[in-house]
C-alpha cells in the first residue's frame, strides 16, 4: 500500500546506499595508502642499507625526497580518515531520517488498516442491525 511516505523513503534508500558506496570507496583508498606508505618505508629501508654499505653514494637528496613523500602519504591519509569519518556521520544522519519516514509510513498504513477494519465492522453491525429490525418488525 502506497502511502505519503514512499517516495521519500525511495529517495533516503537511495542516499543510503549511495553512502555505503563512498564509504567502501573511503575505506579502499586509507587501504590503498596503508599500502603506498608501507611500501615506501621497505624501500627506504633498503635504500638506507646500501646507502650504509656503499658509503660513497649522495643520498641526502634522496632521502629528503622520500621523507617528503612520506609526509605527503601521511597528509594524504589523514585527509581520507577526515572524508571517511563526515561520510560516516552523514550515513548515521541519513538512516535516522530514514528510519523517522519509514516509521511514519508504517504509522499511516496502521492507521489506514485500522480505518478500513472499523468501516467493516460498522458496516457489518449494520446489515445485522437491519436483519435484527426486520426479524422484530
Amino acid at each position: 500500500m502506497n502511502t505519503p511516505y514512499c517516495t521519500a523513503v525511495r529517495l533516503r534508500r537511495r542516499e543510503v546506499d549511495a553512502l555505503r558506496e563512498a564509504i567502501a570507496e573511503a575505506g579502499a583508498q586509507l587501504t590503498a595508502l596503508d599500502r603506498r606508505t608501507a611500501e615506501l618505508r621497505r624501500t627506504v629501508n633498503v635504500e638506507r642499507r646500501l646507502a650504509a654499505h656503499f658509503g660513497a653514494l649522495p643520498d641526502d637528496l634522496y632521502f629528503r625526497r622520500m621523507r617528503l613523500e612520506h609526509d605527503r602519504l601521511v597528509g594524504q591519509r589523514a585527509a581520507a580518515e577526515r572524508e571517511l569519518e563526515r561520510l560516516r556521520d552523514q550515513a548515521r544522519e541519513t538512516f535516522a531520517a530514514l528510519r523517522m519516514l519509514e516509521e511514519a509510513a508504517e504509522r499511516h498504513r496502521s492507521e489506514e488498516q485500522r480505518m478500513v477494519a472499523n468501516a467493516e465492522q460498522s458496516a457489518a453491525d449494520d446489515r445485522a442491525a437491519a436483519v435484527f429490525a426486520r426479524a422484530s418488525a
